[in-house]
């Protein structure tokens, strides 16, 4: 049981690498926060909705690695909900630009998620004031 666990997760992992284009290990540091050490937050949620978002990890795919790397255990169930309303908020407004923010791992630049309507490798700029 334990080894078709231990499977199950490499595969999920392999597969999350190959959807954001670089090795698990050169994920930002805050996505690494969120997935190990974070409490479940809507704020640590919708991070960590937008990051997946923004690389097209499916949502089933993006709730089962919070899941099973989060130590917060009393919030799992909610995972799911939560990050659904996110993606559905993300793809369903079509026409909106900058809706959340998050690290473009290829590019190594922060971008913007936009509506499903606009371009969304979308570079975020720092405003001068």
């Amino acid at each position: 049981m334990i080894l078709l666990f231990f499977f199950s997760v490499m595969l999920l992992l392999f597969f999350l690498e190959a959807c954001i284009g670089r090795a698990f290990d050169l994920w930002p540091a805050y996505v690494h926060e969120i997935l190990f050490s974070k409490p479940v937050t809507p704020e640590s949620i919708s991070a960590l909705a937008a990051f997946m978002y923004g690389h097209d990890v499916p949502l089933g795919a993006a709730c089962k690695t919070y899941i099973i790397c989060n130590p917060d255990r009393n919030r799992h169930d909610l995972i799911p909900f939560a990050m659904g309303g996110y993606y559905a908020n993300f793809y369903c407004r079509r026409h909106v630009h900058h809706i959340a923010q998050y690290h473009d791992v290829p590019t190594d630049l922060m971008m913007w998620v936009n509506g499903r309507d606009h371009y969304q490798l979308e570079p975020v700029f720092p405003t001068i004031n």
